[in-house]
């Protein structure tokens, strides 16, 4: 049985983004190692970390838009899982799993040869180079 609930966290981004993403990370109870970023309802990622820790990444977000909790997971295959932070349950779940793996697979200019048959993609292929609502789920 799931007990966990959809919740919605809001975030100031108008601070360092290091910042930013430590709030999120602590906020959402992420491990230090775990990778993640947010991404819009189309399924575009922000890329958090691919900016410098000091820098303000306020013009990256609309002011009240929606933007999702995304954990990528690099399984030891090297293949890497798209995980909204969402209820399984919830519609949004296997629709932001796919815009989002077709956002990396456009992102990284990969071709279908480079993903797997359950859908993950392959790590080597991943580019490590006002408010805004943040849904979760704990």
């Amino acid at each position: 049985m799931d007990i966990c609930t959809e919740k919605t966290l809001l975030v100031n981004p108008n601070c360092p983004v290091r910042i930013m993403l430590e709030f999120i990370r602590k906020k959402c109870r992420l491990a230090i190692t775990t990778q993640f970023d947010l991404c819009d309802e189309s399924g575009v990622m922000k890329n958090l970390f691919s900016y410098p820790t000091f820098q303000y990444v306020t013009q990256q977000f609309e002011h009240k838009k929606i933007y999702y909790l995304i954990v990528i997971k690099v399984e030891t295959d090297k293949m890497i899982s798209v995980l909204p932070q969402l209820s399984r349950d919830n519609k949004l779940y296997v629709e932001l799993q796919t815009k989002v793996k077709k956002y990396i697979h456009g992102y990284s200019g990969l071709d279908s040869s480079q993903h797997t048959s359950s859908g993950k993609l392959r790590s080597s292929m991943i580019d490590k180079n006002h408010h805004l609502s943040l849904h979760t789920h704990r």
